[in-house]
């Protein structure tokens, strides 16, 4: 009866729980802890969802980052040897028969759920009202039917009493003698035979009820010392690690995080160290990509215009493009990947941001491990538990084995006593005549035990529908309230969660309700369910950023990846870029001069030109045109050089003696880049002189191009003047390598003539060989600082523990432990609970029919003796 009263009073602690929040929450369950122990047993899970729904709405601050105790150390080694003690022989949940244990529930609610009805109500207010709407008199009548009848009996017995009594003889009407046919005291004899039967079944039913609530008990103890130790230390089944651990990782990282911390001042010193891997990276990539610019996009408009093209610049940028993949895919960018995303990640911005995640992340979790230690802890206590324990089958006369025992042997002793009764009335009514012919006198002992069974039933009855009646009348509101437990989900606690003073508005409402249907009640148990995935922050652009991103996906998975990177690159051997292919393809095309390789495009173009196309009259002239470049002399292009290795590419002066030999009247000029004009010998119109002067504007155009100005000759700025930074000048082993702090690089514009372009270009071999040895040597150098040290200090501090996070927060536990603590308190605790006084009230039904039976072989025995006595004055012996 107490454990059901307290049952009914969990919701209202654990309003208080949540509406007093602002309180101090030691204060509040140093006053639980006052109050009667075995309230602990009962209010566990509807305290669990409480707590959940506390924690995530006052989320709170962090003080000191101290967020596992000692107490918390002390509960779970208490824990482990309680659950150590406590699951010995518990039956398995699967044992446990849910669907007939629910349809006794059901059967003891009758009809609606009034619990759950009054549960709805919009506020705690509200209940009583509900519960006075809702409850029909005749309802109520048939719950409280057993306690009515006890309390008619009971005062129905002062007015029959008296008739057992010398001094009421008046008040047994209609007293004579009445012999009883044998075949009616048969009948009577079968019918105490099945009030016998009746007991021993209503005592076994009994029994087994007290069964039921010894092992419901122990499965409650076994499960919520389960729970606390896997909430404490861990579940290996469900990946969870346990808070403790897990607060404990959560403050490493903490501490870890802090922008003093030892290791940020070791990652900072090594990154620090390792800059020049990064360095070289950047200077490669960004002199590559300068090169590739200037040939792709800035060559001067007018090349095309004058029918020329730069076949140098067409073929070295699928080269360039290659050598740029060969960068990206080596060694040097790997590394130089590695610690720029370290560096981002526990850079101020990121790091301030995953610890920020780490505390709103571990306070929530705080809150529920300090709620669960607290409303659990009473289990671990296994000196008060045992102590509970022995009140449930213990040896001392106020244990439940006691009454239980107690009853059912009264119920056994007045059967009994009924039967030897019965049997004397049967068998042995009267005794034999003392002498022929004389009167046989009546048994006494007949009437003595049918009154003595009379007077005890009636008391035995009265004690029976009482006790029953009211362990069934509370069963009511504890099948209710199960059946609530049993149903609980989102929708559930929604429902109910106004008269609890549970707010499940905003973020976290949804994510006390998302924590309900994944991990506590889940309808399809999955091993991956994380509350990595069900609790989440609003990030600055108001949406939903769960904690497996915030802390695994863009911390812990990004680092992870680049080392994986870099390994698969360090597996393939290839360290060294400078001699690799793409790299020596660049240098070698480039020792073909660019001004040798900007040449006439199509000669059809010329050919069909009016300006051009006299020139073509002269074979000698005509054979120059294709390929001929604006280089002074002509060039052999190398013979590695696409479609066009091997081959002889024309200068200017090779078209202008050509010309020459056709007019000796010779040059009108001479010109550094050879474009002079010559003197035509013939005049107008002939073949050779319009020959001539077609060839002239030939030269004109081709001095068109090599006099343009606006060749592009660009470097970077120096970052710490801003002046040029050209890698032709620098050193493989130190300066900034025309790297900003930030790990840009800024380009300085510049014009050139055709000459200094040429020069420019040629220089790129130095370029490309002085910047791929300078990434070669900080490889060497630098790469195992970043692949060892570097490596091992972030997997230590930050991707280890992050790690464990990440497959540490399984919660199926919960609903296991949930799901457990339900078959311990409802479907055998409460089922037994209500077996017991249902088998209570039969056997006070039972002890009914006893008074009756009784009743009436004690009147017709006390009436046949008295009526006898009467002419046998002699043998009158007065007898109640």
């Amino acid at each position: 009866s107490h454990f059901a009263l307290e049952f009914l009073l969990s919701p209202v602690v654990a309003q208080q729980v949540v509406s007093r929040s602002h309180l101090s929450r030691r204060a509040l369950l140093a006053g639980w802890q006052r109050a009667a122990e075995p309230r602990a047993m009962l209010r566990t899970p509807l305290l669990w969802i409480a707590a959940v729904a506390v924690a995530l709405r006052h989320p709170g601050a962090v003080a000191d980052n101290v967020w596992v105790t000692e107490e918390d150390h002390q509960a779970a080694k208490d824990a482990r040897e309680a659950a150590k003690l406590y699951c010995t022989g518990v039956v398995a949940s699967d044992d446990v028969d849910r669907e007939g244990g629910r349809e006794e529930l059901e059967n003891a609610v009758g009809g609606e759920n009034l619990v759950k009805k009054i549960l709805e109500a919009e506020s705690q207010d509200q209940m009583a009202d509900v519960a006075a709407e809702e409850l029909e008199p005749m309802q109520l009548f048939f719950k409280v039917g057993a306690l009515v009848f006890a309390l008619l009996m009971f005062i129905l017995w002062w007015f029959c009493c008296w008739s057992s009594c010398p001094c009421c003889k008046c008040c047994r009407c209609g007293a004579k003698e009445r012999p009883t046919p044998w075949i009616c005291k048969l009948i009577i004899l079968i019918a105490g035979l099945a009030i016998v039967l009746g007991v021993i079944i209503a005592a076994s039913v009994g029994t087994a009820g007290y069964g039921q609530v010894v092992e419901g008990f122990d499965s409650l103890a076994c499960s919520a010392a389960t729970l606390l130790n896997s909430t404490m230390s861990g579940n290996q089944d469900s990946e969870f690690m346990g808070f403790n651990p897990l607060l404990e990782t959560f403050a490493d990282l903490d501490d870890n995080l802090a922008h003093d911390s030892h290791m940020m001042v070791e990652i900072k010193t090594i990154l620090f160290g390792t800059k020049g891997v990064s360095v070289a990276t950047t200077l490669t990539a960004n002199t590559l990509d300068l090169l590739k610019d200037i040939l792709q996009n800035k060559m001067p408009d007018e090349i095309a215009a004058n029918g020329h093209t730069c076949e140098l610049c067409v073929a070295m940028v699928p080269v360039l493009e290659a050598a740029e993949d060969l960068l990206n895919n080596g060694v040097g960018k790997s590394l130089a990947n590695v610690r720029e995303e370290i560096e981002t990640q526990l850079g101020p911005e990121e790091s301030a941001k995953l610890q920020d995640a780490v505390r709103q992340g571990a306070e929530p979790l705080t809150e529920v491990k300090d709620l669960l230690r607290e409303v659990l802890g009473f289990f671990t206590d296994t000196d008060k538990f045992l102590q509970l324990r022995g009140h449930l089958d213990g040896e001392g006369s106020n244990s439940l084995k006691h009454l239980s025992n107690l009853v059912v042997a009264m119920a056994l002793i007045l059967a009994v006593f009924m039967v030897i009764t019965l049997l004397c009335f049967t068998f042995k009514e009267k005794f034999k005549a003392k002498e022929e012919g004389a009167p046989k006198p009546y048994n006494k002992c007949v009437h003595r035990c049918a009154c003595c069974n009379w007077c005890c039933s009636w008391q035995f009855a009265i004690f029976a529908f009482f006790i029953g009646g009211l362990m069934v009348l509370l069963s009511v509101p504890m099948g209710g309230m199960c059946l609530v437990m049993a149903d609980m989900n989102s929708e559930m606690l929604t429902d109910v969660g106004s008269s609890l003073g549970v707010n499940l508005t905003g973020d976290s409402g949804d994510m006390v309700l998302n924590i309900i249907d994944e991990c506590l009640v889940p309808e399809v148990r999955n091993a991956s369910t994380s509350l990595l995935d069900l609790v989440y922050m609003i990030n600055d652009q108001d949406e939903k950023e769960y904690l497996r991103k915030t802390m695994i996906d863009d911390v812990k998975d990004s680092i992870m990846s680049t080392f994986t990177d870099l390994d698969e690159t360090l597996s393939r051997g290839d360290m060294s870029l400078a001699d690799e292919e793409p790299v020596q393809e660049i240098i070698a095309m480039l020792d073909n001069p660019i001004d040798g390789m900007i040449m006439v495009a199509d000669a059809s173009s010329f050919s069909t030109n009016t300006n051009y196309e006299d020139l073509f009259d002269e074979s000698s002239l005509a054979a120059l045109v294709p390929k001929s470049s604006i280089s002074c002399s002509g060039i052999t292009i190398s013979a590695d050089f696409p479609a066009l290795g091997g081959s002889t590419a024309p200068g200017v002066d090779d078209f202008v003696v050509a010309l020459e030999n056709l007019n000796p009247s010779g040059r009108q000029s001479s010109r550094a880049d050879c474009a002079d004009e010559v003197t035509c010998s013939a005049a107008s119109g002939t073949t050779s002189g319009d020959a001539c002067r077609a060839a002239n504007k030939f030269i004109q155009a081709k001095r068109t191009l090599t006099e343009l100005q606006t060749f592009h000759c660009d470097v970077f700025v120096d970052p710490s003047d801003g002046s040029d930074c050209d890698p032709l000048t620098m050193t493989i082993t130190g300066g900034s390598g025309c790297v900003f702090s930030d790990g840009t690089m800024q380009r300085k514009e510049k014009t050139c003539d055709l000459v200094e372009f040429v020069t420019y270009v040629r220089d790129y071999r130095t370029r490309i060989n002085k910047v791929f040895a300078r990434l070669d040597r900080a490889v060497t150098v630098l790469g195992p600082t970043i692949s060892g040290n570097l490596r091992s200090t972030a997997t230590s501090y930050i991707v280890a523990p992050l790690d464990r996070i990440g497959g540490g927060l399984g919660c199926t536990f919960l609903g296991d432990s949930y799901s457990m603590m339900v078959d311990g308190m409802c479907y055998q605790g409460a089922v037994g609970f209500r077996a017991i006084g249902t088998s209570y009230v039969g056997c006070g039904v039972l002890a009914l029919f006893m008074i009756i039976l009784m009743y009436a072989v004690w009147r017709r025995a006390i009436d046949n003796v008295n009526s006898a006595a009467k002419t046998t004055p002699v043998q009158q012996v007065w007898q109640p």
